[in-house]
């Protein structure tokens, strides 16, 4: 159990990890959302914590019935299986008491309902809660809505510590995607989102102790409070439907696809600065052959030549190859060729040399793991080289080879990873490794980055003037909003931290999207999205962005 310590004993308490945590569980009346059940089953099975006592919260204020209509309507329009919104009788197995004062001393309490009434309650680690945006998400509530009537291109995602006296402490925090299409799919990745910032913090307190814990979550995590919640009036949500009821009838774009094409820039002396809007008008995009659609670029040079690696789908098959087209010196673009076919879906096709050989990191997460590939005969014959990771969902991930700072030199790895329900592209997690085919270990704790406007890497990672950079996808707002580049300034067991060097909208490309760049010496190269109406075996391009304006 966590004991409160005095001053003398802070020193010890840091470094110590604590014992199995006695939790008390508040629910909101009634079933219990899907998401809530699935982490009281995450916390019975590990041995960092035990739920020892569980009551209910008051009913909630009800919202107004116009909106619970439309919550109810969309969820049962969009919602997918597994959907952690939906509500589900608590099924125990084993009978818990009901006070929270009478099963002895608790170390925290996990308040799931209203927040009624927990100002009476003093564990010595607090009173932990959730908040959508602002709300608390409890069922029947407006979680996110305002979000989504407002257009939001991101929202926030906040544990909270309520203390036995002072303000709020917020113990973890993540910036999600909002579809401003769909209330449902706005919150149900942030519901899986919430169940593993709490088994994260859990664990994190578990192994660290309580003021260790506390410290370095006030030290590394932001701590602006969220909003406090407001009543959606009449006025907004008629406002919101009015816009909704347009988009969703009167704007076609359920007719249209998403066509991506590569664009390709020679660099000269005197280019504009990169990501700026003059710079981003110099790239000249190339059409796919009808049926495909070509995207994440990679450029390789050996021998003299320049060839471009890149995802290739096949509409008719709805999954993509790795193909290769050598590029010529005046930047055009010759036949692609097949390079690599697996038979599952493949992309990000990373290429790079190291001791004479040339490999390959293409996306593999259809198949659960990463794959290395060697060159048997440069660049369309390629052989399985090692899986350095099996049985995990990663995504786009991007290697370079690194000296450390005691002189040795290794491989570091960044990627996207998912957790169970949640999205691919708002949690970066970090990798180093002695050698290529691993094993890989976490630097620090994970994920490192839980931030869609920047976690998601987006090409090929770099060092310029002794600093590590990389290049990420921007999300908020839609998958391929825009590219950032970063500077990593902190990357240790202690934590990780990056800063904005420059960053471009897909806008700026006269495209609706933009998620992947790389460049040699002579050439750069970034892949752009047109949504593409396909009808009569025609093809033509809807001329808006989606949503006028907002992706």
């Amino acid at each position: 159990m966590v004991e409160a310590r005095d001053a003398a004993g802070d020193a010890a308490g840091a470094a110590s990890a604590v014992g199995r945590l006695r939790l008390g569980v508040i629910l909101p009346p009634g079933e219990v959302p899907v998401w809530v059940l699935r982490l009281l089953d995450d916390i019975a099975a590990g041995q960092v914590a035990q739920v020892v006592a569980l009551t209910r919260s008051p009913a909630t204020s009800p919202v107004l019935p116009a909106l619970a209509q439309y919550v109810a309507e969309d969820q049962a329009r969009t919602a997918e299986a597994p959907d952690p919104l939906a509500l589900q009788p608590l099924a125990l197995a084993a009978p818990l008491s009901r006070d929270l004062e009478s099963v002895g001393p608790l170390d925290l309490v996990l308040d799931f309902g209203t927040g009624a009434g927990t100002e009476l309650l003093s564990p010595p680690l607090g009173v932990w809660s959730l908040r959508f945006g602002g709300e608390r998400p409890v069922p029947g509530g407006q979680a996110l809505f305002r979000e989504v009537a407002q257009g939001a291109l991101h929202c926030d995602l906040v544990l909270l510590m309520q203390p036995r006296t002072g303000k709020p402490v917020v113990l973890s925090r993540s910036t999600t995607h909002v579809n401003d299409r769909s209330l449902w799919r706005t919150a149900a990745p942030v519901a899986w989102k919430a169940r593993a910032l709490v088994r994260r913090a859990l664990e994190r307190l578990h192994s660290l102790g309580r003021d260790a814990f506390l410290a370095d979550v006030r030290a590394s995590v932001d701590q602006t409070l969220p909003p406090e919640p407001k009543p959606v009036t009449s006025a907004e949500f008629t406002l919101f439907r009015a816009r909704y009821l347009f988009r969703r009838f009167l704007v076609p774009y359920v007719l249209v696809r998403d066509q991506w094409r590569i664009g390709i820039r020679r660099k000269a002396a005197g280019d504009p600065p990169w990501g700026s809007a003059a710079w981003a008008k110099g790239f000249r995009f190339i059409e796919a052959p009808p049926g495909r659609f070509y995207a994440d670029p990679f450029l390789f040079e050996t021998g003299g030549k320049t060839f471009l690696f890149f995802e290739d789908w096949d509409w008719a098959q709805h999954y993509a190859v790795i193909s290769v087209a050598e590029v010529a010196q005046d930047g055009t673009i010759g036949p692609a060729r097949l390079a690599l076919d697996t038979g599952t879906h493949l992309s990000n096709p990373l290429v790079f040399a190291h001791e004479g050989e040339i490999y390959m990191i293409p996306e593999t997460l259809a198949r659960r793991r990463v794959e290395v590939y060697r060159a048997a005969e440069f660049p369309t014959q390629w052989d399985l080289y090692c899986l350095p990771m099996e049985d995990t969902d990663i995504v786009d991930p991007c290697v370079m080879r690194e000296t450390r700072a005691d002189g040795s030199e290794g491989w570091l790895m960044f990627a996207a990873a998912l957790d169970f329900g949640g999205s691919g592209w708002d949690e970066l997690h970090i990798f180093r490794a002695d050698e290529l085919c691993g094993p890989w270990q976490p630097v620090g704790p994970q994920p490192a980055l839980s931030d869609v406007r920047c976690a998601r890497p987006g090409g090929r990672m770099w060092m310029k003037d002794g600093v590590l950079h990389r290049l990420t996808q921007n999300c908020a707002g839609g998958y391929g909003a825009g590219l950032g580049l970063y500077a990593v300034e902190r990357l240790d067991e202690t934590g990780y931290r990056q800063r904005p060097v420059a960053e471009v909208n897909a806008f700026d490309f006269g495209m609706n999207g933009v998620h992947a760049y790389d460049a040699t010496d002579k050439f750069e190269v970034v892949d752009g999205r047109h949504y593409q109406a396909v009808r009569g075996g025609r093809n033509w391009y809807w001329p808006f962005p989606r949503w006028f304006g907002k992706h």
